[in-house]
């Protein structure tokens, strides 16, 4: 095969090699680790190895893909490792390699001794270097074609310098590789490189290739032997058309594919599987791509987990996020693979599980096979479980790991030596078989054995729930360690492909502090302790706080520096007093973690981080505290709100006046920020919003206590965000101005409605008369309200953190589906009958209000939607709203398909099955003879408006809470077929095809499939139902003139006319069943003169006849008409039918023939003819008196008295002598 390819390919030009063979053309070529499956392998059934003595080959199980022509090792120092190597008869599938492009360049270069020469990667005729020097490639992003490269071969070099080929990222196609002694090849960096080469003598000693990178770094493909020197060093992979030998004492990682190997005495090699992925091989095999088996993957690099549903992501790309069960939280501190990048996060678990649901796996088939893979670090705890589905899952129990089906057993191996440190485990679940499931352990295919008790078969079975850390049918075994890297397939893995997933790795987010940030008010007094807070923020907007400890100084600049040093996690608050007149700079210094982004103040109204301290003004009081917590809109403050008159004395506050005052009040919006909003009022009485542009500017009397203090009656705001208070006085010499806090104020409630148009979608029951399409467009609004009555829309309301929770609440069976509702632009929530909330982003809030005129569910029945504001203001406050239905959802339209087309069935059934035209039941004139053998089956399947089936329209049993399907056998209308599909009469006029009558009855609807023997046993899948036309149907062709033409098979489509269920859902597509149709004929009865004596009875004989397209032939095949001695009718031509009688009964005629029927002998001397008439079914009457009618009965004369036998005839013959 490859020698024809390349014969085929030999005249192709470099460039079109170069396109073929490129990465971007794989998809005709073979999967690398099929190429390199253990560390010697073939592609042809004749490749041989040779191994010599002391020859050590790790990483394998024993076997290579070769076959072992010799192999010296001894027993005590098996080749293998364990045992001596076999050949396990595999052979991998081959490299398509091009003809070797041709350099087309004449430029040559020497390097000299000692020197240096850096070249870019392109196109060169020879390239020599002498000993000690070193040529250098730099990438261009191009491949290089090169004639000759070659290091000096003149001798050993006396001192320690060696000759180096260092090789940028690249692919390096060379005709003539050769190297001398003492020889380097160096790949750059972490880059990757492939050489690929006709003839690669590298067999002088003491060569190192690649010795300090990793294998995946190096791809040597060979077209001519290969052949490494004495003490070779390579880490690498080595894809040889013909032969690779390497000399004694040599090391190498990697693998080599070539149809003969040889390794000398003392030649060490090690398989690294992990390397073959991530290898660049240049288009001739491709990766491998787990993806399309992948069904979820759990890397654990979130930062926080509070048992939110979806909380832990699924990095698999197919959404099927996970959640906390309990006691698991993330850690990043001591990963199985250390380094970024590595395997970052993992979950700790302490008597913790984390549970993922709704995985689509099969579940039921025997013999399906599930694999679950995963790092583990156990501490140790006996009786737990690492990972469990409900009631089959692995269990470490008293020196024992495995599979266990909750029978007290364990089908594994001893658990020696692995708790208390990092192992990666990978097992592999058989549903109903224990004994065909396998355990990797750090990439080893273990050994199983029945370790304790026998397991039950019947509860081996995967779930669609997965437990990370116990099992799903309790919380007694729950795990306790780390676990890391959970991935599920559907499907088993090879070991090459447990190895790869072992090495893998991905990059890691570093936890770090976006930047810092002060909070304080930006007024201090001389007089009174200030409180400033510090921030670490994790985000640019400071919505979450950074959950790692760090140690700083904060600096309190004036005419001196304070420095006050804190240590905290997320936030900490500094209290400090100052008694100077002057304005403090506020900074950050020292900090342990260096933070991404500057430092960020935030003082109430601005970003400076000034504080200006003066020994006079107000401070606002709440209850005891100069700090107004958080409030309610709408609603009067929890506790007393006072305002003091304050000056310094020596450190100490003190009053400044009493009585009343008239205090120029106002409210300042900070977060949103600007003057609009609702209002605040003290005493029923708003005052204005800060700054004030009135003038002169109100004023509020408040009356002014001896300690200076005054209560300010009834404060109240309301709207929501973060706001503060100010106050000015400015009379009688006196100017004081003070201002409180920065505080939130938060929404009464959020106010969620689900509406399509003027309609409330609050369907809350199975049977509700407000139904909505699934997928069709609904308005979702939620609306933030204050507390007043009536309560009033806040409209500067901007959300913290909202949080959803979507409750499937019907149908709530087992088996039903969960759904998306899309509720924002491109985001989409699911459905659960175990819900949790989860953190969503609704679309921007317009006074108060966020409005999406798109969102849409995609399946059929109930929601129950609840929301939350979990975070207002990032400080925790919770706004809650009350949940709300939403509903009911039901199809969008139907499809209508063809399960099965049937077959028909006539009444003449004898080896040919067919039906005369117009022929009818015998017994019955109105049931036609052809009916369905087996009967047509349609499939109705119920859609959404974006073309996905909707499960849930399902009935669970007529009329109960679970009965979603609204669809009954009367909403079922078949259109009764009235002619042919093909068949036209003898006037040849293709718009007038054959008439038919149908009768048509009333049909099975089933949640079952109708096209199977046992439909109770096979259920369908849900939203589809199957519709079987009524045994009862029946069919007959209209019998006219126009009728008579050849036999014809039957073209008959039955069609749905329309199909409306009781919400309305009406079908969209249809397609007529046609069954397999049967032989239609045009026939006739015929009766026939007869002759005889009339001493003797006379047979009367009879025919049934159809057209054959020329002329009337007998239908031979007939044996379904009967015929009737009753139906007989005689008449007098020239004698009296009185004399004779019919005799014969009944029964089939045959063959299409028969003389059954006689008239009776008439007695000697009565001689004449007596007219015979049967009265035949009106399918074989005819039109024997030509009127264009076929209504004739069939008519015959019988003769008496006249018998016609031989004619008399006189033979000779001539005699010639």
């Amino acid at each position: 095969m490859k020698s024809i390819i390349k014969k085929h390919l030999k005249n192709l030009n470099l460039v079109t090699i170069f396109l073929l063979f490129s990465a971007s053309a794989n998809a005709i070529v073979p999967i690398c680790l099929d190429v390199f499956p253990t560390v010697l392998s073939s592609t042809i059934i004749d490749g041989k190895t040779e191994l010599k003595v002391d020859v050590d080959l790790f990483g394998t199980n024993g076997t290579l893909d070769i076959k072992i022509v010799k192999d010296e090792t001894i027993d005590s120092n098996p080749s293998c490792i364990s045992q001596k190597c076999i050949d396990s008869t595999n052979r991998t599938e081959a490299f398509i390699l091009p003809e070797l492009p041709q350099s087309t360049s004449d430029q040559d270069f020497k390097i000299n001794e000692d020197t240096t020469l850096y070249l870019s990667q392109g196109s060169y005729d020879k390239i020599e270097i002498k000993k000690q020097g070193t040529v250098h490639f730099t990438n261009t992003n191009q491949d290089s074609f090169i004639k000759t490269l070659k290091s000096d071969d003149t001798g050993k070099i006396d001192d320690d310098t060696d000759t180096n080929f260092i090789f940028e990222q690249g692919v390096y196609w060379i005709e003539d590789f050769n190297i001398g002694e003492r020889t380097n090849i160096i790949i750059n960096g972490n880059d990757k490189v492939t050489l690929i080469v006709k003839k690669a003598d590298l067999n002088e000693e003491d060569i190192n290739i690649n010795v300090n990178g990793t294998p995946d770094q190096l791809v040597i493909i060979a077209y001519d032997d290969v052949k490494l020197g004495k003490r070779s060093q390579f880490n690498g992979f080595i894809y040889g058309e013909k032969k690779v030998e390497v000399e004694e004492d040599s090391i190498l990682e990697g693998a080599i594919n070539a149809d003969e190997i040889k390794l000398a005495e003392r030649v060490a090699m090690t398989y690294a599987p992990y390397g073959i992925n991530t290898a660049n091989f240049n288009g001739f095999c491709s990766t491998l791509d787990l993806s399309a088996y992948e069904i979820a993957e759990y890397r654990f690099e979130e930062t926080l987990w509070n048992a939110t549903a979806g909380e832990i992501l699924d990095s698999s790309g197919n959404g099927h996020h996970a959640q906390v069960n309990n006691n698991s939280t993330p850690n990043t501190s001591l990963p199985a693979i250390s380094g970024n990048p590595g395997t970052c996060g993992y979950a700790n678990q302490n008597d913790g599980s984390i549970q993922a649901t709704a995985l689509p796996l099969d579940t039921t088939t025997n013999g399906v096979k599930t694999t679950v893979t995963f790092w583990m670090n156990w501490d140790g705890t006996d009786s737990v479980m690492p990972i469990g589905w409900n009631t089959h899952s692995i269990w470490i129990y008293q020196g024992s790991i495995g599979f266990n089906t909750g029978q007290g057993d364990i089908y594994g191996i001893s658990s020696d030596g692995l708790a208390n440190g990092w192992h990666h485990i990978a097992v592999e679940f058989t549903n109903g078989n224990v004994t065909n499931n396998r355990i990797h352990i750090d990439g080893v295919d273990q050994v199983l054995t029945q370790r304790r008790n026998t397991p039950n078969n019947s509860r081996a079975f995967v779930s669609s729930e997965l437990r990370i850390g116990g099992w799903t049918i309790n919380s007694n075994y729950e795990f306790h360690g780390l676990i890391d890297e959970v991935r599920v397939y559907n499907k088993p893995l090879t070991t090459n492909e447990v190895a790869t997933l072992m090495a893998e790795t991905h990059t890691c987010a570093l936890p770090d502090i976006d930047h810092f940030e002060i909070v304080h008010d930006d007024q201090g007094l001389t007089c009174e302790s200030e409180a400033v807070i510090i921030k670490a923020c994790a985000d640019e907007s400071c919505s979450s706080l950074a959950t790692e400890p760090v140690n700083v100084d904060f600096l309190a600049v004036g005419a001196l520096t304070k420095t006050i040093n804190t240590t905290f996690t997320g936030s900490t608050t500094v209290n400090f007093n100052h008694t100077d007149i002057e304005t403090l700079i506020f900074s950050i210094a020292n900090s342990s973690v260096t933070p991404s982004g500057p430092l960020v103040c935030d003082d109430s109204s601005g970003n400076s981080c000034d504080m200006a301290f003066s020994d006079s003004g107000f401070r606002f009081i709440y209850g005891n505290s100069t700090t107004i917590p958080n409030q309610t809109a709408g609603t009067v403050f929890g506790d007393t709100l006072k305002i003091q008159a304050v000056q310094g004395d020596n450190g100490v506050c003190t009053g400044v006046f009493s009585g009343n005052k008239n205090i120029e009040m106002s409210q300042e919006n900070i977060n949103p920020g600007g003057i609009t909003g609702l209002s605040f009022s003290i005493s029923g009485n708003d005052i204005v919003k800060h700054p004030n542009s009135i003038s002169p500017p109100p004023s509020t009397t408040l009356n002014f206590g001896a300690d200076s203090t005054a209560i300010i009656p009834s404060p109240l705001y309301n709207d929501a965000g973060r706001i503060r208070l100010h106050a000015n006085y400015n009379s009688g010499g006196i100017t004081l101005l003070g201002s409180s806090n920065a505080f939130w104020v938060s929404p009464a409630a959020l106010v969620v409605t689900a509406t399509s148009g003027a309609t409330d979608l609050n369907g809350a029951s199975a049977t509700a008369n407000i139904t909505h399409k699934a997928g069709e467009d609904f308005e979702l609004t939620v609306a933030a309200y204050n507390a007043a009555t009536p309560a009033n829309i806040t409209p500067n309301y901007n959300p913290g953190q909202l949080q959803l929770m979507l409750s499937r609440t019907g149908p709530t069976l087992m088996g039903s589906s969960d759904a998306s509702l899309n509720y924002a632009q491109g985001s989409v929530a699911i459905s659960s009958t175990n819900p949790n909330f989860q953190n969503i982003t609704l679309t921007n809030f317009a006074f108060g209000i966020s409005t999406f005129t798109a969102a849409q569910y995609s399946e059929v029945g109930l929601l129950n939607l609840a929301l939350q504001d979990s975070n207002y203001g990032n400080l925790g406050i919770i706004v809650p709203a009350e949940a709300i239905n939403i509903g009911r959802f039901i199809p969008e339209h139907f499809k209508q398909t063809i399960a099965d087309d049937g077959y028909f069935l006539a009444t003449c059934n004898t080896g040919t099955t067919f039906a005369y035209n117009g022929q009818k039941d015998q017994a019955s004139d109105s049931i036609g003879a052809i009916s369905y053998l087996t009967n047509p089956v349609f499939a109705i399947t119920a859609y959404n408006k974006q073309g996905d089936i909707t499960q849930n329209y399902y009935e669970d049993s007529q009329a109960s809470a679970n009965d979603y399907m609204k669809l009954s056998v009367a909403d079922i209308n078949i259109t009764a077929p009235t002619a042919d599909q093909v068949a036209v009469g003898v006037d040849g006029n293709p718009l007038n095809k054959l008439s038919l009558t149908a009768n048509m009855h009333t049909g099975t609807l089933s949640q079952n499939d109708l096209t199977t023997l046992v439909p109770t046993n096979n259920p369908l899948p849900k939203g589809v139902l199957h519709y079987q036309l009524s045994d009862s149907d029946n069919f007959f062709y209209n019998r006219s003139a126009n009728a008579l033409v050849a036999p014809f098979t039957a073209d008959i489509d039955v069609s749905i006319a329309s199909i409306i269920d009781t919400d309305s859902v009406n079908i969209t597509t249809t397609i007529a069943a046609s069954p397999t149709g049967v032989d239609i004929r045009f026939g006739r009865w015929v009766l026939n003169n007869s002759f005889g004596s009339e001493t003797s009875n006379l047979p009367q004989p009879m025919q049934i006849e159809h057209f054959d397209g020329t002329a009337f032939v007998v239908t031979s095949n007939n044996n379904c008409v009967t015929y009737d001695a009753s139906k007989v009718s005689l008449t007098n031509i020239s004698l009296d039918p009185a004399l004779s009688s019919v005799v014969g009964g009944t029964g089939n005629i045959i063959a299409g023939k028969t003389q059954a029927l006689e008239l009776e002998a008439t007695g000697s001397g009565n001689q004449g003819q007596i007219g015979m008439s049967y009265d035949s079914y009106n399918w074989l009457k005819f039109d024997w008196d030509n009127n264009g009618l076929h209504d004739n009965n069939p008519n015959a004369t019988a003769t008496f008295g006249v018998y016609r036998g031989n004619d008399r005839i006189i033979s000779w013959r001539e005699v010639h002598n």
